[in-house]
């Protein structure tokens, strides 16, 4: 399953930028972003793919952060698409926590519960 990293930083010009270059040099490609700006803070949701060495390069740049599996469901972009994968979410028993699109035509969905997301992603793979 995916990864998700999630933290916060100090909201100052060049920050995201620190970041993107850092994971970028070691050549680690971001799938999914979504960053939300609160003030003087930020916190910062993205999927890599390469978790472990996301890991080691963001404890070596110093940040804190929050590591979780995350459901990356493929949606067809059309009226209605969210509502259905939310549907088989709620029918599954998960809650989402998090939910934002890729540029791969994939959502990304976080639940608190990873027996919660087996069960989400069992329950999608059936519905094809």
């Amino acid at each position: 399953m995916p990864t998700e990293f999630t933290f916060t930083l100090f909201n100052t010009p060049g920050v995201l930028a620190e970041v993107g270059n850092a994971l970028g040099r070691k050549g680690i490609n971001i799938k999914a972003l979504v960053s939300l700006s609160m003030g003087e803070k930020a916190d910062l949701h993205l999927v890599v793919d390469d978790a472990d060495a996301a890991a080691a390069e963001l404890e070596e740049y110093g940040v804190v952060f929050r590591r979780r599996e995350v459901l990356e469901i493929p949606v067809r972009d059309e009226p209605g698409a969210l509502g259905t994968l939310a549907d088989a979410v709620a029918e599954a028993g998960g809650n989402i926590d998090a939910a934002y699109l890729t540029t791969r035509g994939t959502v990304i969905v976080a639940v608190a519960d990873q027996g919660e997301a087996a069960a989400i992603a069992r329950r999608l793979s059936a519905r094809k």
